[in-house]
């Protein structure tokens, strides 16, 4: 009996010191993950932000870069970072006084933008409500394409921003007066604010009713529109701190002119603040174009985990460009966070991003650094995990996606992986695998006659009508992509 207790006792402290081990190695793999839930949590925390008492704002296509508080002495004060052709900024005002916002937004195109305003109410007439529900959606209400459980109470205007900054930044100044239901947008800064006019006592009375009780919101837009004809756009990652090769990389980028620039990671080589701050600088000073940028593995080596979204904006972001949604992906830890993947799936889905009622492009092209499988097999240059990396090609391969482009590894090719086209581009200054022809970046071309989801395919063209996500090249008569990646070496 002794013995089969002693044994029994054994087996248990065998049991226990496994549960310990195994404990252990479940908070080792949660730290190695955490890395990547911290910046989900900062992605989505960069997306809105409070300006004072009741005076809130959201963003989309950019980040929330920095916000001053409005005090008793003292306007609200707001920065954006774009990171997009289209930013949408919408300031939510629940308060009684009238309040002026300074907003800038950086990292915008030097030229050609379009700027707009509405205000409306976070609320629809309570006539409105009670009929749309009547008539089960039969009969469209909605007085705006884009906010469907809003009221307009103007017109969409454009507006004008401050001149003498910089090309890439622009900076305007918002007064919402929320008695008067009126949004006012000022190039300089406004003289005085406009007097208050009792707008607590007028619109928490009972007879002002939902609208009257709203949120002014005032809704603002700056974009760029892109050529009919079809853009190109640039990729380029793996620099890894070799500042000379991307001094020359952007005078080639600059040469060829692309809309804007995507860097998929490795800006540094030791994830120091100081080296993320002079690559920075260079871009800032030197690319004539928008620039927007994810972190790689070099980059969250180091003590600028908590601050890369301050540097660079969010590190997972999405964007229509012309007939192709560009999905830009953090897999800095060789591996998505849980947010990562839900919002991949949300952004191959054919529906709009933050403009309701706008077509879908055609296409999409999903830009990250770590590709899902190593391609050389033996390096350790892929996801962590098999089963994560299959399901991220799963997902791409479901939605038709046009090109996957990576550059962890240090090299220009091109394969098929589970039906996914996929391009190795890490090209930027890291020492290459095959070094003969130099370092590269790439540039993806989107033709502007791309068939769009929904689109009859036009049977008289010389191609006898293409599918959704293709092209007809008339001078060969045969359907084509509509997006094209190429190196430019330099």
């Amino acid at each position: 009996m002794s013995g089969r207790v002693a044994a029994a006792s054994c087996r248990a402290a065998s049991c226990r010191a496994a549960l310990r081990g195994l404990a252990v190695l479940v908070l080792l793999l949660g730290a190695c993950a955490q890395p990547a839930e911290e910046r989900a949590d900062a992605n989505a925390a960069a997306e809105s932000a409070t300006l004072g008492t009741r005076l809130t704002v959201k963003v989309a296509g950019g980040t929330v870069a920095a916000v001053t508080e409005a005090t008793s002495t003292s306007l609200a004060k707001l920065r954006v970072r774009a990171q997009s052709l289209d930013v949408r900024i919408d300031l939510s005002d629940l308060g009684c006084a009238p309040r002026t916002v300074e907003i800038t937004v950086t990292h915008l195109a030097p030229s050609g933008l379009k700027y707009s305003f509405r205000p409306l109410l976070d609320a629809l007439p309570p006539e409105v409500t009670a009929a749309e529900g009547a008539l089960g959606g039969l009969l469209d209400f909605r007085a705006d394409p884009h906010d469907a459980e809003r009221t307009p109470v103007d017109a969409e205007r454009a507006f004008e921003t401050s001149p003498g900054i910089a090309p890439d930044v622009r900076r305007f100044w918002v007064t919402l007066d929320r008695g008067r239901r009126q949004v006012r947008i000022d190039a300089l800064p406004p003289a005085a604010v406009p007097a208050e006019v009792g707008a607590c006592v007028t619109l928490d009375a009972d007879a002002a009713g939902p609208l009257g009780q709203a949120a002014l919101v005032a809704r603002l837009r700056l974009r760029q529109p892109l050529p009919a004809a079809g853009h190109r756009f640039a990729v380029f990652g793996n620099v890894a701190s070799h500042l000379g090769t991307l001094d020359a990389m952007m005078a080639s980028i600059n040469t060829r002119q692309p809309a804007f620039v995507v860097i998929s990671g490795d800006l540094t080589a030791n994830g120091t603040p100081s080296e993320m701050a002079a690559a920075i600088d260079r871009l800032d000073r030197t690319l004539t174009m928008p620039w927007y940028a994810t972190v790689g593995d070099r980059d969250v080596s180091s003590d600028l985990q908590g601050t890369l979204v301050r540097y660079l904006g969010r590190t997972q972001f999405v964007l229509d460009a012309g007939a192709t949604r560009v999905l830009v992906l953090d897999s800095a830890d060789a591996s998505l966070s849980s947010r990562g993947h839900s919002q991949l799936e949300d952004w191959l889905a054919d529906a709009p991003l933050w403009w309701a009622g706008d077509d879908p492009p055609a296409t999409r092209v999903v830009i990250t650094h770590v590709p899902p499988f190593d391609p050389q097999g033996a390096r350790n240059l892929g996801f962590h995990q098999r089963l994560e990396a299959g399901r991220v090609l799963a997902a791409l391969h479901r939605a038709d996606v046009a090109w996957l482009i990576t550059s962890q590894v240090p090299a220009f090719s091109v394969e098929t992986v589970a039906g996914v086209p996929m391009v190795n581009g890490g090209g930027g200054g890291a020492p290459l695998n095959d070094s003969s022809r130099g370092h590269f970046w790439v540039e993806v071309a989107v033709a502007g006659d791309c068939v769009a989801p929904g689109d009859v395919a036009d049977t008289a063209d010389a191609c006898g009508g293409c599918a959704a996500g293709s092209r007809c090249v008339a001078d060969v008569a045969e359907c084509g992509p509509c997006v094209t990646v190429t190196p430019i070496y330099f």
